[in-house]
């Protein structure tokens, strides 16, 4: 019987510690990490580490609003061409972010361009923001979209600059992400209410055992103590 009780109590007790520790491993962005992100970038039949902004990589971080700017130089024909032909709705820059850190979901998006393609050079416009939506450290949403602002003289020859903001929002709503640190996306509530559970079980088979060990250890002795004092 005692066996049976202690037998009990080890496996939920693991069980909730399972729990715990299976939350404090889930995968997840921390604030302030770099996404992981891969574009088909113009001129290019892969996907490859993005999006590339001449000879860096544009750098967006978990959780963290933030100013972007961007140089596409068009150094050759071909690249003045691709980039020709996404402002003219012809073809499309393809990008994709990973969900979390490990994985294999991604999630899709691209990079329009607008502007006027003229027989000789470009106008393209300037300004490109940006939109991701988190949740638990996931990737729940993104989106890129050109905001009028200046439209950029573009030949070939010359450097694209292109600039804008990046914000986040909460789950799936328009909220700052900023608001939500202390609610769905920090973790600490729910680790001190895994630790608590873990606790509260740990101490209820605690006294189980006690218990079981009074019934079927110490009673039984006590009794025979206490017969053969009264016997003598």
């Amino acid at each position: 019987r005692l066996g049976s009780m202690s037998c009990a109590a080890f496996c939920f007790v693991l069980l909730c510690l399972c729990i715990g520790s299976v939350y404090c491993q889930e995968d997840g962005y921390k604030i302030g990490e770099p996404l992981q992100i891969q574009c088909l970038h113009p001129t290019e039949d892969q996907y490859t580490d993005g999006p590339k902004c001449g000879g860096s990589i544009m750098e967006i971080k978990y959780g963290v609003d933030g100013m972007n700017h961007c140089m596409v130089p068009l150094t050759d024909e071909k690249m003045y061409h691709a980039i020709a032909d996404i402002v003219s709705l012809k073809s499309v820059w393809h990008c994709r972010v990973r969900m979390s850190p490990n994985s294999q979901i991604w999630v899709p998006f691209s990079f329009p361009l607008w502007g006027l393609v003229e027989t000789t050079h470009i106008h393209v416009d300037n300004h490109m923001n940006i939109i991701l939506h988190g949740f638990r450290g996931k990737i729940i949403g993104v989106a890129a979209y050109p905001l009028k602002d200046q439209f950029d003289f573009a030949a070939l020859g010359t450097t694209l600059h292109i600039h804008g903001s990046t914000k986040w929002f909460k789950k799936g709503s328009f909220m700052g992400y900023s608001h939500s640190l202390q609610e769905s996306d920090n973790p600490l509530p729910a680790i001190v209410s895994i630790a608590f559970l873990c606790s509260s079980i740990t101490f209820m088979f605690t006294i189980v055992i006690m218990i079981g060990v009074y019934d079927c250890y110490l009673k039984p002795n006590l009794l025979k103590t206490f017969k053969k004092l009264k016997t003598a």
